[in-house]
């Protein structure tokens, strides 16, 4: 049986037979494979993506020599793109640490980082993914600014962890990920909240207030069992708050 490598379609020989137009304002980095053999970026760096995907160290070694600036954010391409995204995207953890180690040395030598922004997105995706050991090593790196509480764009690690949408082939690790948020003090209350506004009988005038939308509850109680429920109502959840979508609310009974 022939075993393919998963740089295969990214070795050189191949461009002839597989062109691509190439953004001339963008670095294609190469890189030497085992085999002496030269491999080539493509666009959208999927070589990048691939090799982070598998956690191939050994490779994104070599990647990061040749383009040191690989780890940099604020690429035209987006965040779904981005090298500590995709790792915790898909739990990728030796090549994390490889990328938070290149990070530290060539981008941020001194003090804390946040990933020039990135953090707290990139924690958030790992615990949407249910890659607990990629949350733990977010939230204990000596050179990561960590803060389990952030809330990136109405939500926290904890909300997004009991989010099961897109995710609901890996409830068990969702929960691991949950209980040992909740173990570091995350907040089971947590939740997104919207501007409303009601109107007041007695002086006609309307009221401006916060209006909780989704909680963390609301999300884990589509899919939790009933110890993950108790936890999270024992730590704090309130199990009488509506969820509101658009002009439609139902409460949690």
């Amino acid at each position: 049986m022939t075993v393919t490598s998963p740089v295969e379609a990214f070795r050189q020989s191949r461009r002839s037979v597989e062109p691509e137009l190439l953004n001339p304002l963008t670095e294609y980095p190469t890189i030497i494979d085992t085999d002496g053999s030269t491999i080539c970026e493509q666009q959208f760096y999927r070589l990048r993506t691939a090799i982070i995907e598998r956690s191939d160290t050994v490779t994104l070694e070599k990647y990061l020599q040749s383009a040191p600036w690989a780890v940099k954010s604020g690429h035209a391409l987006g965040m779904y793109y981005d090298p500590f995204i995709v790792a915790a995207r898909h739990g990728s953890l030796d090549a994390l640490k490889m990328l938070l180690y290149h990070y530290s040395k060539f981008i941020k030598p001194d003090g804390r980082t946040n990933l020039d922004g990135r953090y707290c997105r990139v924690l958030n995706t790992a615990a949407h993914s249910g890659h607990l050991e990629v949350v733990k090593l977010l939230l204990d790196h000596p050179l990561l600014q960590a803060d389990i509480h952030h809330n990136y764009n109405g939500y926290t690690p904890i909300m997004v962890a009991s989010d099961a949408c897109y995710c609901k082939d890996n409830l068990e690790k969702k929960e691991a990920v949950i209980n040992f948020l909740l173990d570091r003090g995350a907040r089971a209350s947590d939740t997104e909240y919207t501007w409303g506004s009601s109107l007041d009988p007695r002086t006609g005038e309307y009221t401006k207030k916060q209006v909780p939308i989704l909680t963390t509850l609301n999300f884990a109680a589509e899919w939790a069992g009933a110890d993950l429920i108790r936890r999270l109502i024992e730590n704090g959840a309130d199990p009488h708050v509506k969820w509101r979508i658009k002009n439609s609310q139902f409460a949690l009974m």
